[in-house]
């Protein structure tokens, strides 16, 4: 039963994974935390982290990884089906329309009216991973975690000055390790 479950809400959200990965992050917190309440926002939290460390869409990892979480090597195969499976059914036959040349001026106001959509849902998932992390899940000023303001501010400050995503993730994770090992 679990299984179906599984399958049936990674479905659901492949098949409104409009805009991506990160669109897709308020549906699995929707499913996975409120919904079913397999995992908390804490742990999805650092299943996105790690989602986004792993080669590979982040929708298809979080996927996987929360698949893992509930049901261990069959619940990954299951939730990964599940998330990919939408994206076959519809774009397998779309994709001959699409690259036949033709224009698709239906598909093109589609597309137009689910662009502000897509930045709204990438909106939430900034809200809720920012709510997460520095509030530890609680908008109070007592839920504040300090390592994850600085590394916020430090990563915002070094991305404006444009350097390497990678030393970004490295000076973060070094102050995290640094903090973890002092206190």
């Amino acid at each position: 039963m679990i299984f179906v479950r599984l399958f049936w809400v990674f479905f659901k959200v492949g098949l409104f994974a409009f805009g991506g990965g990160y669109a897709t992050i308020p549906l699995i917190t929707n499913f996975v935390v409120n919904e079913n309440h397999w995992i908390s926002i804490r742990e999805l939290t650092d299943i996105l982290t790690i989602s986004q460390m792993t080669p590979g869409p982040i929708a298809i990892n979080s996927a996987t990884f929360v698949g893992t979480k509930i049901a261990f090597i069959p619940g990954s195969i299951v939730a990964t089906l599940g998330i990919v499976t939408p994206a076959m059914i519809i774009l397998l036959p779309l994709s001959k329309l699409i690259f036949s040349g033709k224009e698709l001026k239906l598909l093109d106001y589609i597309l137009k009216g689910i662009k502000p959509a897509v930045a709204s849902l990438i909106f939430i998932a900034f809200i809720d991973l920012f709510k997460s992390s520095i509030f530890n899940g609680v908008f109070q000023l007592s839920n504040v975690n300090v390592v994850a303001i600085i590394s916020f501010v430090i990563g915002f400050v070094m991305y404006y000055k444009k350097v390497s995503i990678i030393k970004i993730i490295g000076v973060c994770a070094a102050i995290g390790a640094v903090y973890q090992i002092l206190f």
